[in-house]
């Protein structure tokens, strides 16, 4: 596992990962966690032989 710092981060965003944190049951670092895994997550994946359908005008 891999360690990341992060430098200057405002009070503000601070207090709201606080209140994210406490909101869902975990601490700042677990938290912090979850916002970035679910940031690169894919929006959705579109699984091999399916059909895409563009939209548009």
């Amino acid at each position: 596992m891999k360690t990341v710092l992060i430098r200057n981060l405002s009070d503000d965003v601070y207090r709201a990962i606080c209140l994210r944190a406490a909101a869902h049951g975990r601490s700042v670092e677990a938290e912090i966690r979850a916002i970035l895994t679910a940031a690169v997550r894919p929006d959705a994946q579109i699984e091999p032989g399916s059909r895409v359908v563009e939209f548009g005008g």
